[in-house]
């Protein structure tokens, strides 16, 4: 049985088996977790949280309390960590000697989808692909850096799905040039690169980068995001401490900027592009757009696939599947590689079986 699933009914269980339960951290994860279990009919007596801000605070009909008081008022209740960062919690309640504790935080992204989550694990190809997939779907339950299982190798340098010398690659959420210079390096700069970066600052610095380092004969910037059709857009830029995190939008506002957008296809059509040998994505929730708007150019290529599927909790199932169900013909050989200690950088690597 899947780690996860046997994480999600040892919580059920041993918390419909105690009376009381304590939720350590009252949160959006903690609050997630409490309607969970009412919904099980588990006993709720109370939240606990570091913030004494909060103590004292009722949260849906739950008091707040402090963590000293698990030792006396509450030392007979299960507590479930409920917190991101639940190992430091964990052991901060070691030090309070709390015994009966459990670590669990409801992710509707699992719980909700474990029949597709299940096929696909069943699609990958290698038992280190399979205890990542695991690993993270575990993590989403308990927000454990532990339970994780972080790739061997570097991240976009799967063994089997990788750049090699004189492919055509589309880099796709190009940021300054990042990817394409551990590109480049990798292979002593004998690639093509279309690179693609919708943010008009960050695409002048990756402009910037390619005529600095000479790379104007073999990288092709584009000013334009990788979406399903040619468009205007939005995209949000409210942390500018973080501009490799900017995404797109529904609605205009103070923080955003107006970009354009276009299909994977009609990029090809425009610029002529006569083969294309893999493809990268990391553009920041629009990976299945993408996939969509490049659905004529990957019947026609078979490229190798590296996508990212951490910026939606559902990606990690509904990209695997809808690539599967697209692209049958090319009969991919699917691997996953986690490539961080915490929530981000989880790739889907495709490789077609004529490569």
């Amino acid at each position: 049985m899947f780690k996860h699933i046997q994480w999600l009914e040892k919580v059920i269980e041993v918390a419909s088996g105690n009376q009381n339960v304590v939720i350590f951290g009252c949160g959006s994860s903690g609050r997630r977790t409490l309607a969970f279990l009412v919904e099980k009919e588990v006993n709720v007596v109370a939240f606990s949280d570091n913030n004494s801000d909060k103590w004292g605070q009722v949260i849906n009909d739950i008091k707040v309390v402090p963590p000293h008081e698990l030792q006396t008022n509450y030392k007979n209740s299960l507590v479930i960590i409920s917190s991101q960062w639940s190992k430091e919690i964990n052991e901060q309640l070691n030090s309070l000697e709390v015994r009966n504790k459990l670590i669990f935080s409801y992710d509707d992204s699992v719980v909700s989808n474990l029949e597709p989550i299940e096929q696909v694990y069943n699609m990958l190809s290698d038992d280190d692909s399979r205890s990542a997939f695991e690993g993270v779907m575990l993590y989403r339950l308990t927000r454990n850096p532990d339970d994780l299982f972080v790739a061997p190798y570097q991240q976009y340098f799967h063994p089997h799905v990788q750049p090699v010398e004189h492919e055509t690659v589309i880099d796709g959420g190009a940021f300054i040039g990042d990817t394409v210079k551990k590109f480049m390096d990798k292979q002593s700069g004998n690639l093509r690169i279309y690179s693609f970066e919708p943010c008009k600052d960050t695409f002048e610095k990756l402009t910037s980068f390619i005529k600095e380092n000479q790379l104007g004969q073999v990288v092709t910037p584009i000013g334009e995001g990788l979406a399903d059709k040619r468009n205007f857009a939005y995209l949000n830029k409210r942390n500018p401490k973080n501009p490799a995190g900017y995404r797109i939008v529904n609605n205009s506002s103070e923080v955003t900027e107006d970009i354009r957008i276009n299909s994977l296809d009609n990029i090809v059509d425009e610029f002529q592009i006569k083969r294309i040998d893999l493809i990268k994505l990391d553009i920041e929730g629009s990976e299945l757009v993408a996939i969509l708007g490049a659905e004529q150019t990957i019947k026609k290529h078979a490229p190798k696939l590296q996508i990212c599927l951490y910026h939606k909790p559902k990606d990690i199932f509904e990209l695997p599947l809808l690539i599967e169900e697209m692209f049958k013909e090319h009969r991919y050989t699917y691997y996953f590689g986690h490539h961080h200690r915490g929530p981000w950088e989880t790739v889907l690597y495709a490789i077609p079986a004529k490569r």
